[in-house]
């Protein structure tokens, strides 16, 4: 056997930087996106309810008919229907613990989107004990949003 030359035993130092600076370019990607994974219960629920919204509104347009999201306060549980009665989706929001939902009438909310981008929903407050929020509709152009308040 012959002796390993000095090439042989170790890394360059431009090898050393490369693998650093690879490490670093995956730690910046890697850790906002770990951080964002932490939300509060009321963020979860309220891009939840976001998203429910923006289902209706898309089956308004694509159906061609008003569709309603009904949301009942004390469960969570909704239910998507077309104006014709047609059911679209039914599910619950996720519902930690200590996540409250309030506004709307008679412990409901109601959101109605039409086909041509107008819609008309009661007020909803996502909220727990670290953040609230609020899910919007926008009359006219049936934009939604769930803000942080």
């Amino acid at each position: 056997m012959t002796e390993p030359t000095v090439r042989e035993r170790g890394f360059t130092l431009v090898e050393l930087l490369t693998v650093l600076l690879l490490l670093g370019v995956a730690a910046a990607v890697v850790v906002p996106e770990l951080s964002r994974g932490v939300r509060s219960g009321a963020a979860v629920a309220a891009r939840e309810v976001e998203a429910t919204y923006r289902s209706a509104r898309d089956a308004a347009a694509e159906r061609g008919v008003p569709v309603t999201v009904t949301l009942e306060l004390a469960t969570g549980s909704y239910v998507v229907r077309t104006a014709l009665g047609d059911e679209v989706e039914r599910g619950v929001v996720l519902r930690r613990s200590g996540v409250r939902l309030t506004g709307g009438r008679d412990g409901w909310v109601v959101a109605r989107f039409g086909p041509l981008g107008r819609a008309r929903a009661d007020r909803l407050v996502v909220a727990d004990n670290e953040e609230r929020y609020e899910v919007t509709a926008h009359p006219w152009t049936a934009a939604v949003e769930a803000r942080r308040r």
